[in-house]
């Protein structure tokens, strides 16, 4: 076969098969194969893929200023959340877990994605919403909007009832006064 095909005669270079054969070239370069034009790629697959919306990229589509806001959010809790929580866990597996045992003292970092403009707008809803729940304790308030406790002030460690935040324990002593006052009112 290998004389046949290396003849300079036309005929005898023609070879015959009992099968269907197939034909694959090889050699081809990466722009005759246009391998990435094959696959279609547009600017959605890539914010698909990446975990990044597409609004924030200029996209005709759905680009109100709702939608911009929703966007913002979106990228900083589904995509940016999740990379730093990620480097949280390295960091204080590899270089904090060592100082922690050394000292006895339990040292973590974490990143705070509250302090992200995108993400003022639900610290002010927490904020607002905190303001009116009495039944939650000041140094809880503290933790939730991610300030430092103050644990030596008495005041934070109580219940403040509505009516000027009064703390739980004085509502018993008014009521004690309110009711001996009444009692002197209906003795005369």
């Amino acid at each position: 076969m290998k004389k046949a095909l290396g003849s300079d005669n036309a005929l005898d270079r023609w070879m015959v098969a009992n099968g269907k054969l197939n034909w694959t070239q090889l050699g081809f370069s990466a722009k005759e194969l246009e391998i990435l034009g094959s696959l279609q790629w547009d600017q959605k697959k890539l914010c698909n893929i990446f975990g990044y919306p597409i609004q924030l990229l200029n996209s005709e589509e759905a680009s109100t200023d709702n939608n911009m806001k929703w966007a913002a959010k979106n990228l900083i809790n589904n995509t940016v959340a999740p990379l730093l929580n990620q480097l949280d866990d390295g960091l204080n597996r590899f270089f904090v877990r060592p100082f922690s045992k050394k000292d006895g003292t339990e040292y973590y970092l974490e990143h705070d994605i509250s302090s992200y403009p995108e993400m003022q707008e639900d610290m002010k809803e927490l904020a607002d919403w905190l303001s009116t729940a009495w039944w939650i304790k000041g140094k809880d308030k503290q933790a939730m909007m991610k300030f430092t406790q103050d644990d030596n002030e008495p005041l934070m460690n109580q219940y403040l009832i509505p009516g000027n935040l009064i703390p739980a324990e004085d509502i018993s002593t008014l009521d004690k006064e309110f009711n001996q006052a009444s009692e002197k009112s209906i003795d005369y």
